[in-house]
């Protein structure tokens, strides 16, 4: 029952041919998603809530670093998972490829702690973090295979368990403990009950979950995936850049007050990518079959979708950002609500860029993915420091905005042109 692809099962924009709805399919999943991420963020608020801002420093390094480890876990895969329409991999093999590349994260990112100037807390706070990401990780390619099946309710049950879990295993052993490192740890060992106990028991019903860790299909997708993974880990570093001259330059608790008032905007991106995810496959099919006018129609609605996102949540920032935080976060946090605006055309600009690596992984337009993000990373690289000599924290979110939109444009000028004069559909080996 190894299903590879979905072909022949799309029928249209709200239904499949076997009675599921799309519709109700995306609800789930977006629900599921949101709350799930909702969850994550309540870390940062009970980490502030129980401890300080130096342990909200530390757990906010934490993300910020494995961010960048965990796209090498996921290695682009689900991306081009959910659009392989022709079937070319199977499930066990793209099963197969997460075990490698979640053992390959977590070797570089211990590597990475090993020869940074972190301190012993750090280091241990970002291991186990990583140890979390890593179950989120297979969960991921499980999440992929109920994708292409269609079966979003099951993501949605899943997301929804787990979001509960950690939120309030979190909460429960952060008080009795103390030890922000040892939390973690405990609500990795029950996220990881939870993926079993559904994802995988729940996807082995409709499809084979079984690993092929040797066959050698791994290495021609992961190969085909390495521009993909570049992209992640480069996007990643665009913020971790600005972030860690933050901190360098202003302390552990300057970084720790950003990421507190960042953590609530991260919603915006979750619900704009929870939109687009389920219809990347379309993209493909259109691609495929060159039909530009329904391409370029369905990425017109996206881009319309998050313009009215980002008019909708700067509007609500500007009345409610200030009172929502101190309801949020506390008091305290008052004065500091000006990095508020700033941040959000950050996440509606790093909404875009997921919008369109969508786009350009489901027309294998894998390499000219990787050459914008690398403009993007070279804009952070070279402006960062000046950014946060002269703007402090709101530098961090000028320097993304800055990288994003050059990457942005690149982008979207890349994506015009090969759908407008590719004439036919390319395999992602002519590509590559």
């Amino acid at each position: 029952m190894d299903r590879g692809g979905f072909e022949g099962r799309v029928v249209d924009m709200g239904r499949v041919d076997d009675g599921l709805d799309i519709g109700k399919g995306v609800l789930w999943n977006t629900f599921g998603t949101i709350y799930y991420y909702f969850c994550q963020w309540l870390l940062t608020i009970i980490v502030v809530r129980l401890t300080d801002y130096s342990q909200a420093g530390y757990l906010s390094l934490a993300m910020t670093v494995t961010s960048s480890f965990y796209a090498i876990a996921q290695f682009g895969v689900r991306q081009y998972q959910v659009s392989d329409v022709d079937g070319k991999y199977s499930d066990s093999i793209y099963i197969g490829g997460r075990y490698i590349t979640i053992a390959a994260s977590f070797i570089a990112c211990a590597s990475y702690a090993a020869i940074c100037n972190y301190d012993a807390t750090q280091s241990l706070c970002i291991m186990a973090y990583m140890i979390l990401k890593g179950i989120e990780a297979y969960a991921d390619v499980i999440q992929g295979i109920d994708q292409k099946m269609w079966r979003f309710d099951v993501i949605g049950i899943s997301f929804f368990v787990r979001g509960t879990i950690v939120a309030a295993g979190f909460w429960i052993f952060l008080y009795v403990t103390g030890n922000i490192i040892l939390s973690l740890l405990c609500i990795s060992v029950l996220s990881l009950a939870a993926v079993l106990l559904i994802d995988v028991k729940i996807t082995r019903k409709i499809a084979c979950v079984k690993c092929a860790i040797r066959d050698r299909a791994i290495i021609a997708l992961l190969k085909e995936c390495v521009p993909i993974v570049g992209y992640n880990f480069l996007l990643n570093f665009v913020t971790l850049i600005p972030r860690n001259v933050l901190q360098d330059e202003r302390g552990i608790d300057m970084l720790g007050i950003y990421g507190s008032v960042a953590s609530p905007a991260v919603v915006i991106q979750l619900f704009a990518s929870v939109i687009f995810n389920p219809f990347m496959p379309f993209f493909a099919e259109y691609y495929k079959g060159n039909k530009r006018k329904k391409f370029f129609a369905l990425m017109f609605q996206f881009v319309a979708m998050l313009a009215l996102i980002a008019v909708i949540s700067v509007i609500a920032a500007m009345i409610f950002g200030k009172w929502a935080l101190m309801a949020i976060i506390g008091n305290k946090i008052e004065e500091y609500a000006y990095l508020l605006i700033p941040i959000i055309f950050c996440t509606v600009i790093t909404a875009a860029i997921w919008l369109f690596a969508g786009i350009m992984v489901a027309i294998r337009m894998t390499l000219a993915l990787l050459a914008t993000t690398v403009a993007g990373f070279l804009v952070s690289v070279m402006i960062s420091g000046r950014m946060v000599d002269a703007y402090g924290m709101n530098g961090v979110s000028y320097t993304v905005i800055a990288s994003g939109a050059v990457q942005l444009a690149l982008m979207l000028a890349a994506c015009v042109l090969d759908v407008c004069f590719a004439g036919k559909y390319k395999s992602n080996k002519e590509r590559m």
